[in-house]
């Protein structure tokens, strides 16, 4: 199946014609990567994975399809989430990205920069709830404006 996925995105092929977005979901845990993509599918989510900072970016530059928002662990091997987000702006300009946190000083210091951050530990609807805001582009999202990093 994920032969299949590569080969349509790097065609730029829609998986699905009714999707509403694409998210890149981006964890070095499998399972929690695994059950976050589920989650998010359910409600018609397109879903892209990555397993590392690395492997998002390298989905973010060869993919052609949108990618609508990241929701990212912030503690991830090799590059930390800040890393990774000043990469994510270079490649895909104002791609909104939501992280994920279970230490509490870093979620503080994600939401004082302007991003949204989901604390560990998180229900899964707290988090389908956060994503649909954060796309929708809720008042409260639109209002925090993210400096620059």
């Amino acid at each position: 199946m994920r032969s299949v996925l590569s080969n349509r995105l790097r065609k730029g092929t829609p998986l699905l014609q009714d999707a509403r977005n694409t998210i890149l979901v981006v964890d070095d845990e499998v399972e929690l990567l695994d059950l976050i993509a589920y989650i998010l599918r359910r409600p018609g989510y397109e879903i892209l994975e990555a397993r590392t900072s690395r492997e998002a970016l390298s989905i973010c530059e060869r993919v052609e399809v949108p990618i609508d928002l990241v929701l990212s662990d912030f503690n991830l091997p090799g590059m930390n989430g800040l890393d990774l987000a000043k990469e994510l702006e270079r490649l895909r300009p104002n791609l909104p990205i939501i992280f994920m946190s279970g230490n509490l000083e870093a979620s503080d210091d994600l939401v004082d920069r302007g991003f949204v951050c989901l604390k560990k530990p998180f229900t899964f609807a707290d988090m389908v709830y956060i994503v649909d805001e954060t796309l929708a582009g809720s008042e409260a999202i639109r209002n925090r404006r993210r400096p620059a990093i």
